[in-house]
């Protein structure tokens, strides 16, 4: 399920050509389960942007990976009922860091509308970096909490730029996936952390 996020990720920088038109790099010949070189660049993204726009995606995608995933992760992931509602907190709080660094919302005859991060119109690597991501709580989130994003009122603003990314083609193809091969992936991953943490306790 990893590796299927990692494609999803590539499928839709290759797709959105974010990759500066200057690389090497012959996409046909990359190895199987191999990352593009350019695609470990940041530099190699979003050429259009500026210097300090592209810092600004850098910090943003750092404050994702250390801040945002792992609450949210350890919620989804936890089976231990006396943490549940701590974790739930903290789950519901790096998501609402999240929204509000995409809070760049547009009053347009009286209603709220999301952009794409920065504020753009165009798809940037932060909305391509989390699609997958996200995609994947809310189908966890929904079967395995009873706790349905789309629902939630303090969540809309992440919702609809979830929504405004589904709207681009290549988003679409890529987060098709079945909520019944998500939560399989799911079990299949505890059932993974349990034996290794049984083999490590009989060490």
């Amino acid at each position: 399920c990893d590796l299927c996020r990692e494609l999803q990720h590539q499928s839709l920088l290759l797709d959105k050509k974010v990759i500066a038109t200057n690389t090497n790099t012959n996409i046909n010949n990359i190895p199987p389960l191999s990352a593009p070189p350019s695609l470990l660049n940041l530099n190699n993204f979003c050429p259009f942007i500026s210097s300090a726009e592209r810092a600004k995606l850098r910090l943003f995608q750092d404050q994702f990976d250390h801040d945002i995933f792992p609450k949210v992760r350890m919620y989804i992931m936890n089976t231990d009922m006396a943490q549940e509602d701590v974790l739930k907190k903290e789950c519901q709080d790096a998501l609402t860091l999240l929204q509000s660094r995409l809070r760049h919302s547009k009053k347009s005859t009286g209603t709220t509308t999301s952009s794409f991060f920065l504020g753009q119109d165009h798809f940037t690597i932060a909305d391509a970096h989390i699609v997958p991501f996200v995609m994947r709580w809310i189908i966890q989130l929904r079967h395995l909490k009873g706790y349905n994003l789309r629902k939630e009122c303090e969540f809309q603003t992440l919702v609809m730029w979830y929504d405004l990314c589904l709207g681009r083609q290549s988003v679409k193809v890529a987060t098709d996936i079945s909520d019944e091969i998500i939560i399989k992936a799911h079990y299949q991953k505890l059932k993974l952390l349990a034996s290794a943490s049984q083999q490590k306790h009989n060490k």
